[in-house]
C-alpha cells in the first residue's frame, strides 16, 4: 500500500499580468480516483486537493504545489490574487 504525506497546498487556475487566480489553499491527499467528471470510470488515479472551502480540485483541473514553496516563488510576481470557485466540484471514490 502507498501512503502518502498530507501537505498544505495552493491551488491555482492561472497567473497572468500580476493576477493569480486561485482556487485556494487546501491538504494534497493522495492521489485519487474521481467519482464523476471526465475521469469517472477511467480507473486512472490523479492528485486529490481538499480545499479549505471542503471542495475538491483535481490534478488534471489546476497547477499546484506546497504553499510555502509557491509564495517564495513568485512573491515578486503576484500583485493581486483572486479566488476563483472550482469548475466542478467531484469528490474522490470512496
Amino acid at each position: 500500500m502507498v501512503r502518502y504525506l498530507i501537505m498544505r497546498v495552493t491551488a491555482i487556475e492561472s497567473i497572468k499580468d500580476g493576477v493569480c487566480r486561485s482556487y485556494g489553499e487546501g491538504e494534497y491527499i493522495g492521489d485519487k480516483e474521481p467519482n464523476g467528471g471526465w475521469m469517472k470510470d477511467t480507473g486512472i488515479k490523479n492528485p486529490c486537493i481538499k480545499l479549505d472551502s471542503g471542495k475538491y480540485v483535481w490534478g488534471y483541473q489546476c497547477w499546484w504545489g506546497a504553499t510555502e514553496k509557491f509564495k517564495d516563488k513568485y512573491k515578486g510576481s503576484i500583485k493581486k490574487t483572486i479566488i476563483v470557485d472550482v469548475p466542478e466540484n467531484v469528490e474522490p471514490k470512496s
